[in-house]
């Protein structure tokens, strides 16, 4: 059965250096455990180091964690208008873009006499969550016009390279300041924070300095797997190995190196290896249900993905300078979607160090 071994000491030494990295620049910092968040532990590490403020996406995680969330958890996946009350009980704070939604959590905040802080998300290119510039002052007025004394509006944000892979610039990060501040002038509304999402930032700001008024970071994959999405770089102040994925090897034999002339749909998306001759193979006892495959990068020299099925991976092996056998261990290093599916899979034993 594969294994995902977990250092804590490795992610405790990653949160550090971010929290130092935001501490000198002003900024707060959103520990992002989204994808860890089915284990009640990494969680609880998070809060041991002095985070105050986890962004989580599991609306339910109080009941998977056996109590509420010290802190000031931060619900940052967009909710639905029926998750209202729950939100508000055991949320302090959430993201939001559609007006119904928040119509509906500033009703459930008023109910519970419970006061809930909103961030309004603004779409800076990204093409996932937020409201569209042009339309964020109107969204901002007619946020402060129906809500009840319990919903505060306390700040603007944005996400970068999550889906569409929008790297921050001068530019765009601009349009959020330039926001806060008409929202102060024409409507009277001062913000207490300007909020970016993404690892991405911490690659950015290195180089330039961000708007006044962004004064909160929302991080996690730089902090679990020490990488910067949109630019695959790997931060050298940061660990990259907190997560090693382990399989065994089951067969290693010199195979041809394509398919037969006549393959059907499943030899789709093999990656060419560019030899002609045979070469050796590794078939390793993890696959689809374990993983994603392609998100693995093995800690042996020259080993390269041939393909996958639901609970094989085959390997090209020729140039490893390790002599694989049946029964030996091999291990990987997860990108951010082959971690998450390894923490997530039943297929996957877990061990915390």
């Amino acid at each position: 059965m594969a294994s995902l071994s977990i250092d804590s000491a490795k992610i405790l030494h990653n949160i550090r250096v971010v929290q130092d990295f935001c501490a000198s620049r002003k900024m707060r910092l959103v520990g992002v455990v989204k994808s860890l968040q089915m284990i009640p532990t990494l969680v609880t590490l998070f809060q041991e180091a002095g985070i105050e403020a986890l962004g989580i996406s599991d609306v339910d995680i109080h009941t998977r964690l056996g109590k509420p969330l010290d802190g000031e958890p931060m619900l940052i996946k967009i909710p639905k208008p029926s998750q209202a009350d729950t939100i508000v009980r055991n949320f302090r704070a959430s993201l939001g873009s559609e007006l119904v939604t928040i119509r509906a959590l500033s009703e459930a905040a008023h109910r519970q006499r419970v006061t809930h802080e909103l961030t309004l998300m603004i779409e800076l290119g990204d093409l996932r969550e937020g409201v569209l510039p042009g339309n964020a002052l109107r969204h901002v007025r007619e946020i402060l016009e129906f809500s009840s004394p319990y919903l505060r509006l306390v700040g603007l944000g944005a996400n970068l390279a999550c889906c569409h892979g929008t790297l921050p610039s001068v530019e765009n990060l601009a349009v959020l300041d330039e926001i806060a501040t008409e929202a102060e002038r024409r409507l009277g509304h001062r913000f207490d924070k300007v909020s970016v999402g993404g690892s991405v930032m911490l690659d950015w700001l290195e180089k330039h300095a961000a708007p006044p008024r962004i004064n909160e970071l929302r991080v996690g994959e730089a902090i679990v797997l020490g990488t910067i999405p949109g630019s695959d770089r790997r931060h050298p102040a940061l660990l990259q190995d907190a997560f090693v994925l382990k399989g065994t090897v089951v067969e290693v034999k010199d195979k041809a190196t394509a398919p037969l002339p006549e393959a059907g749909t499943a030899g789709r998306g093999r990656e060419p290896l560019g030899r002609a001759v045979p070469g050796k193979r590794a078939i390793v006892d993890l696959g689809y249900i374990n993983t994603v495959p392609r998100g693995l990068k093995c800690m042996d020299e020259h080993v390269r993905h041939v393909c996958s099925t639901s609970d094989y991976s085959v390997f090209d092996v020729t140039d490893c300078p390790r002599q694989l056998a049946p029964g030996d261990e091999i291990e990987f290093i997860p990108d951010y979607r082959a971690m998450t599916q390894s923490l997530m899979s039943p297929y996957v034993a877990r061990e915390i160090v």
